[in-house]
């Protein structure tokens, strides 16, 4: 068939062909009105009449605009019955039985557009700067075109941040408005204080301090560049100070114990600082963890660690050696790292679960095996004093994984050296190792540590020498004089009135932890409620700076070698957010 193709419009009309008149005429299916069959008239009259009628089951089309002056089709299939009567071959001018059209108001063109306010784009701003700051993603990857065009489809027409956003304004905003809510969350609380310092991927040194609140979270506090200028105990002290005065005024928080590391410049600062007349009842003491580290140390025999580290190496970077040892099944070997304590015990538990396959390897590949690690894998010497050191080293590692907890106390810093004390007696450890275990002890425990054991409710496990006990008395007669605290000892102890036996039970002490159970007791108690402070000091004092240590980890993942034009204060703020949004509790709000 030829001739000019027929204007859509005619779908909302029947055609008719009168012999008698020029052109075609034309009878809308909608109001059964006879016009002439000039598209343009169709058109017009279908916006004054049929644009407000929608079939039942029929769908809105919003088709191409025409040219000229001819406005945009809107075009509504039609959905009588199939039954519904059409135009005779013969002409019929009208229509035997109109169609029957439910009229109702079509839905206004704005409610099939997706429109994006200013506020619902300053909202959508944020969750994708959230989004990428929880996944420590980089700021360009919204300007990728795969993410651009996923955006696209889940939201047309709205435009992403660019990754200056993303690294300026939308950083500071969200920045300001989360650390508000950690810090309102700890508004007079008391917390612990933990500072420590490292080298960030410039080499450039940080400091950095953090707060672990009574719930065990931890928020880092500030970032402080310290180029230029020599860590000495008065520098030290300053920063402190200035940290724990930032706490008072700005977060309304009560620092009430402070923790660092045992480098020389900090212990003394601990010194000088708790001798300070300002200090405001401040306790201060030695990271836990750091000192079982220097235990490992002490305990370490040179020789020995450096044959299996050789070995180690040899099966993890000789491509052949690597091969074999894989092909036998064997599992991957740990070699010792510097700053991740417990590695060293993992090397050697390794190494001894894998020995039987690595010396298979070299005795049948004897010819491509170095010679001098095949006299290392076969000497039984050496093997022997691998599992030796095994016994003292796992112990340790296993006190270490337990007082690098967030929320390991000082009593619990008692309990793990006790325990450990006991282990090394039934390894029939040597007079050289439990003399260095006695050392690191009397290091790690003050009297503040004793003193919250003997007020712990939940440890039952071991007792206070009558030299601890003398030693915790004497600390709490003369740092807590005048508080009545004495005599409430010897109530706890004698479980004596306000105490009832009831609240000893296993049940009691197994599910309530000692802050919560202090609580308890003299939360509401007029006689001895003015005491609450200091169990709030002894029992939010946290056993080891680990929770400073982390941070530095998530300095490292955020502050790499793959975005080293960060600066310190915009990786700082990155830090804060990622540890932040990923935080077990955060995750699902």
């Amino acid at each position: 068939m030829t001739g000019r193709k027929k204007d859509p419009i005619w779908t909302h009309y029947n055609e008719i062909h009168d012999v008698n008149k020029k052109g075609s005429r034309a009878v809308c299916k909608a109001c059964n009105k006879e016009i002439q069959g000039i598209p343009q008239r169709l058109k017009e009259h279908f916006k004054s009449c049929c644009a407000h009628v929608q079939s039942p089951g029929s769908s809105i089309l919003f088709t191409a605009t025409t040219t000229g002056n001819q406005a945009a089709d809107l075009s509504i299939p039609h959905a009588a019955s199939s039954s519904e009567p059409s135009t005779s071959a013969s002409g019929t001018e009208h229509l035997l039985s109109p169609p029957i059209a439910k009229k109702s108001r079509v839905q206004p063109m704005t409610n099939f557009l997706v429109r994006t306010s200013e506020d619902l784009k300053k909202q959508l701003d944020h969750q994708i700067a959230r989004a990428v700051y929880a996944t420590n993603s980089s700021f360009r990857c919204v300007e990728h075109p795969q993410v651009k065009r996923t955006i696209e489809m889940l939201r047309p027409g709205y435009q992403p941040p660019s990754r200056f956003d993303l690294g300026n304004t939308l950083l500071e905003e969200i920045y300001n408005e989360e650390k508000e809510k950690c810090f309102s969350s700890v508004k007079d609380q008391t917390v612990n204080l933990s500072i420590d310092g490292w080298s960030n991927v410039h080499m450039e040194p940080i400091i950095c301090g953090c707060v672990t609140t009574e719930t065990g979270e931890v928020y880092l506090l500030e970032s402080i560049d310290t180029s230029g200028k020599p860590h000495t105990a008065d520098y030290l002290q300053e920063i402190s100070k200035n940290l724990i005065l930032k706490c008072k005024t700005q977060y309304k928080c009560r620092v009430a114990s402070f923790v660092t590391d045992n480098a020389s410049a900090m212990t003394r600062m601990r010194l000088d600082l708790r001798s300070d007349d300002d200090n405001d009842g401040i306790l201060t003491y030695g990271c836990a963890a750091h000192i079982l580290n220097l235990l490992s140390k002490d305990l370490d025999i040179r020789e020995v660690r450096e044959h299996v580290v050789q070995v180690v190496k040899y099966f993890r970077n000789n491509h052949e050696a690597a091969a074999k040892y894989k092909a036998e099944g064997g599992r991957s070997l740990i070699i010792p790292h510097e700053v991740r304590w417990n590695t060293l015990a993992d090397c050697f538990q390794t190494y001894l679960s894998e020995w039987q396959t690595i010396l298979k390897v070299c005795e049948e590949n004897r010819n491509i095996i170095a010679s001098a690690i095949y006299q290392k894998v076969t000497n039984m010497m050496l093997k022997r004093s691998i599992e030796d050191l095994l016994k003292i080293y796992k112990p340790i590692a296993v006190a270490l994984d337990s007082l690098q907890r967030t929320n390991a106390s000082l009593s619990d810093a008692v309990e793990v050296f006790k325990q450990l004390e006991l282990t090394f007696e039934e390894q029939d450890a040597n007079l050289n190792q439990i003399s260095a275990l006695k050392k690191r002890y009397k290091m790690a425990l003050t009297p503040a540590h004793f003193l919250s054991y003997m007020l712990d409710p939940t440890k039952t496990s071991f007792a206070l020498t009558s030299e601890e006990e003398n030693t915790a008395l004497e600390y709490a007669q003369s740092e807590y004089a005048g508080t009545g605290l004495l005599p409430l000892i010897i109530k706890f102890k004698s479980k004596t009135d306000p105490f009832k036996k009831v609240l000893f039970s296993e049940e009691v002490l197994r599910n309530v932890k000692p802050l919560q159970w202090w609580r308890s007791q003299l939360g509401s108690n007029d006689e001895h409620g003015e005491l609450m402070p200091i169990f709030n000091q002894l029992f939010t004092a946290v056993a080891s700076s680990a929770s400073v240590e982390r941070i530095f980890s998530t300095f490292g993942l955020v502050q790499s070698k793959l975005r080293n034009r960060l600066g310190n204060e915009k990786a700082a703020k990155l830090v804060f957010l990622f540890k932040y949004y990923n935080n077990e509790q955060k995750m699902n709000t």
